[in-house]
């Protein structure tokens, strides 16, 4: 359940992410044809045909991620009942004071819909004293829902969400005069010093100039979480439109549920998924009028065997269902920004005595009001309560000088709600693709270097199975094994590998676009015993400093080889920070455990001594030995998870237009979808 268990606190406010857009483009990592325009904001061709994307919309972003006047909002018991008079109301929640601001960036440019926070320290404060403070491990974005504001496009209109877990917990000596996290401090302590938390973000302005420019809206859940809960999604119940796409036809984005084991109480998260629209310069919720959450008296059909499952819906999202088909679990009723951000948009139902024996094998479905004769369905359930998703669903990974290395991914697979033994997974490699990292269609002077081509050499990534099947706990690893890739995208180290899995069966509710596993292995590098300077060092930070020119404005030019010497103390400390530390360097987080290695020794030779407080860099990845039986395999234009050309069609019309890094890599995909067929 995550961040759905209770006790559970909601709060609100602000973020800033200050991002760099350079790197939205792959093609401004070549150092050989970058250009100077690169580092200036896009602007209108001449003769207003296209755009000149340059730098795209804020390339001197420095990629910090904050939260600010964020307050607590409202809370709930372990009944889920709404809490009164518990300090816990009162908190602020804010980024913690005297440390370096947090980091957000994509795992690579060929792969921006796993934006993650690193480096994000939280405090709870009442008056000055500080309850509770905690680090938010790092956690990328799921379920980007890019067109939930109608109206706009691009990201303004999207919102998505970050679920993680708070460890490293430092409590106040106050704790106990709050019930709410007297509760934390005890379910934590037994359940290795962790939290639950949770950000849905929206709202957010990129026009340069306009005022809140790079801050957006923020709405946050912190709970217990429980040992063997996934760390960065909430198990339960999944919601989300048949046919796939971005949303249903009531514009009901995927959400999330969980049933209690005794199904008396369900939460249901709204958050992201409750449809939105602008009303003058505001966003608020575009509420259709009451909505009844009801289990369907009528089961999905499920046909054959575990290996081959042929799946069934007794109803689809639109359908239009009499009384009698339906019982009611509870009516959500009054639902605006004021009860958006006192919830974090999670509704507590106390099921029914008549719901409880269906609701734990039948599907549940959010209804619209009366309509046609009858209640129609905004959104229901995955078909036969069965869906499958990845946890740590981002890798980094380095590849040895020599041989294989071995990476996991943990799968787990839910039957209404609860872990699904012996559940059948397929998994695959995606397909060649050259379309990820570039700008919109109507560019004008694009970048010269040409797009590299991902998910390839394909004999380089292999798969020990896949086929899976998962565990009493309803839970199975993917293993894979990589090679060096050989820099096959020339002017960008490593690769990019994205992983599809699913359930074996037909039928299945497609997963939301892009819901892979994402790896990004780099390059093996062994370094020389005497660095140089123009072949080995300055290609690296000549890189890093065209596509971050405010650390080259505002710092040093790191192509200047004294400044770069002026300034080796610093540039030791960064490139020895821990991966999760928001000093580390390079931000991008994508470079190689060699080249390193290669630049802290050489930064060294200007230094007396290194710095005392300077950090350890990770040892040079050793070689493993595989099973003999490795596979390896590409995905057919038959997958079962991804959606058909005609819903990808429909789903790049309602995204419009944008000039932003997720719009153009969701539009890119959704373009090669529908001419081919295949997922992505």
């Amino acid at each position: 359940m995550s961040y759905l268990n209770t006790p559970r606190l909601s709060f609100c406010g602000l973020f800033e992410a200050d991002v760099n857009t350079i790197n939205n483009d792959v093609r401004h990592y070549d150092v050989a044809s970058f250009e100077a325009r690169f580092q200036r904001v896009q602007q209108p061709a001449p003769d207003g045909n296209g755009t000149i994307y340059n730098g795209w919309w804020n390339p001197k972003g420095s990629n910090t991620f904050r939260l600010l006047r964020c307050r607590a909002s409202g809370a709930v018991d372990e009944e889920g009942t709404a809490v009164e008079g518990d300090p816990a109301l009162g908190l602020r929640v804010e980024s913690q004071t005297g440390r370096t601001a947090a980091k957000l960036v994509d795992l690579d440019p060929q792969f921006q819909f796993a934006s993650g926070i690193w480096g994000l320290r939280i405090a709870l404060t009442l008056g000055d004293s500080v309850q509770m403070s905690a680090c938010f491990r790092m956690a990328t974005f799921r379920d980007i829902f890019l067109t939930r504001v109608a109206g706009i496009g691009g990201s303004p209109a999207a919102s998505a969400r970050f679920t993680g877990f708070l460890d490293d917990i430092d409590w106040g000596k106050d704790v106990w005069r709050s019930a709410l996290l007297a509760s934390w401090k005890s379910t934590a302590e037994a359940n290795h010093n962790r939290l639950s938390m949770s950000l849905m973000t929206y709202g957010y302005s990129k026009s340069p100039g306009a005022e809140g420019f790079t801050f957006g809206s923020v709405i946050g859940s912190i709970a217990p979480w429980k040992r063997g809960q996934p760390l960065s999604f909430a198990p339960g119940r999944r919601f989300g439109p048949l046919a796939g796409g971005f949303a249903s036809a009531a514009r009901f984005g995927y959400m999330n549920a969980a049933l209690s084991p005794d199904a008396t109480l369900l939460s249901v998260d709204f958050g992201n998924a409750f449809p939105m629209m602008m009303s003058g310069s505001a966003i608020v919720l575009d509420n259709p009028g009451p909505l009844q959450v009801v289990v369907l008296e009528d089961a999905d059909k499920t046909v054959g065997s575990s290996d081959n499952l042929l799946l069934t819906p007794s109803a689809r999202d639109g359908d239009v269902l009499a009384r009698k088909q339906f019982v009611r679990i509870g009516t959500l009723s009054g639902c605006d920004i004021d009860w958006l951000n006192r919830t974090g948009g999670i509704v507590d139902f106390r099921v029914p005595k008549k719901a409880r024996s269906l609701v734990v094998d039948h599907p549940i479905a959010i209804l619209l009001p009366a309509a046609q004769g009858g209640f129609p369905i905004a959104l229901r359930e995955t078909v036969a309560g069965l869906w499958v998703r990845a946890d740590d669903f981002v890798q980094r990974i380095d590849a040895a000088a020599d041989g294989w290395v071995r990476g996991d991914a943990r799968l787990h697979a839910m039957r209404f709600g609860r872990p699904w033994k012996k559940a059948k997974l397929v998994i695959s490699l995606a397909a060649p693709d050259n379309t990820q990292g570039d700008a919109s269609p109507d560019q004008v002077q694009p970048p010269q270097a040409p797009i590299p081509t991902i998910n390839v050499p394909a004999d380089k990534f292999r798969f020990a199975q896949t086929r899976l099947t998962t565990d009493a706990r309803g839970q199975a690893t993917l293993t894979y094994w990589a090679r060096d890739p050989g820099c096959p995208r020339q002017y960008i180290d490593g690769q990019i590998f994205w992983v599809n899995y699913a359930l074996a069966a037909t039928g299945q509710s497609p997963m939301p676009t892009f819901e892979v596993v994402a790896v990004h292995v780099r390059d093996a590098f062994t370094p020389p015993a005497t660095p140089s300077w123009e072949s080995d060092i300055a290609p690296i930070l000549a890189q890093f400093g065209n596509l971050y020119p405010i650390m080259s404005e505002g710092l040093f030019s790191f192509s200047n080889y004294e400044a770069v010497a002026a300034n080796a103390r610093l540039l030791y400390l960064a490139f020895t920070r821990d991966l999760d530390d928001p000093e580390y360097m390079p931000a991008t987080r994508d470079l190689s455990a060699g080249k390193r290695r290669m630049l802290v020794n050489w930064l060294a030779g200007f230094l007396l001594e290194p710095p005392s407080h300077a950090g350890r860099l990770p040892a040079p990845p050793a070689s493993s030995e595989p099973p003999a039986d490795l596979v390896m395999a590409i995905t057919g234009p038959d997958h079962p998870t991804r959606v058909k050309p005609a819903v990808a069609l429909a789903a790049l019309g309602a995204l419009g237009g944008g000039s932003d890094g997720k719009t153009a890599a969701v539009g890119n995909a959704l373009r090669r979808q529908a001419a081919s067929g295949t997922g992505a």
